[in-house]
């Protein structure tokens, strides 16, 4: 997997695109390692099954993204998109022809009434979503190693009260917006029990109980993980 976030691939892609039109024909190459991730994504997506650098579709996409390079021109929109609508129609083409149906040259897929460009669109940017969640998460199990904390572990020990889960979110939350109490969870790996009673309140109860649910809620906030954020903001419970 790449370590390029997705708004750094577009800019990647751009400057090998821009590269490979002014003669270096071993710019592709050298960026295989990071296009292919997004390029097998789309090939999954397309397929509906995990597609990996060994599988066939894999080496069309390959092939597609020199037949996008070469066609792509600015007014198109985003490269990016293009390529996965490329990608995309390539993949489709192949199965026609490998289930013996009637088979639909590539050019023939240049119109919008085969698929919209805004499907494709869609079908790109959800993939992007994907690779930031990945991204995400990646950077989430991480930070959560430091405080020997697991993701298996929050699975299992979640609050499922509504009352309790608000509580123990509430706390984490409280953390998360002092600075010393923040300084603290990340200095010492623990969370600051004092404090917290003395300044929120707070059930010792909940704290002992739920010690890894807080701590990683509160660093979910500390460390801004986008794709989590939304379950330590707009949880209700269960």
């Amino acid at each position: 997997m790449s370590n390029a976030e997705p708004s750094q691939l577009e800019k990647i892609v751009v400057s090998v695109w821009r590269q490979y039109k002014e003669g270096d024909t071993t710019a592709i190459e050298d960026s295989f390692d990071q296009i292919m991730p997004y390029c097998l994504r789309i090939c999954a997506r397309t397929c509906g099954r995990y597609i990996d650098n060994s599988d066939e579709e894999a080496s069309i996409a390959r092939m597609a993204i020199l037949e996008a390079f070469e066609k792509y021109e600015p007014q198109r929109g985003k490269l990016l998109l293009y390529l996965g609508y490329v990608i995309r129609n390539r993949i489709i083409d192949y199965k026609r022809s490998e289930e013996k149906r009637h088979f639909t040259p590539f050019s023939a897929f240049q119109s919008d009434q085969h698929i919209p460009a805004t499907e494709t669109a869609d079908l790109a940017e959800l993939i992007l979503d994907d690779l930031a969640r990945k991204q995400d998460l990646d950077r989430f199990k991480a930070v959560i190693q430091l405080y020997d904390i697991k993701l298996e572990d929050l699975v299992r020990g979640s609050p499922r009260q509504k009352k309790t889960l608000e509580a123990a979110i509430s706390i984490a939350a409280g953390i998360a917006s002092d600075q010393e109490m923040s300084t603290y969870l990340q200095d010492k790996k623990m969370i600051p029990i004092r404090m917290l009673e003395q300044r929120c309140n707070a059930s010792r109860k909940i704290i002992d109980r739920y010690r890894k649910f807080i701590i990683a809620s509160a660093l979910i906030i500390i460390h801004d993980i986008q794709c989590l954020r939304p379950y330590v903001s707009d949880r209700k419970g269960g």
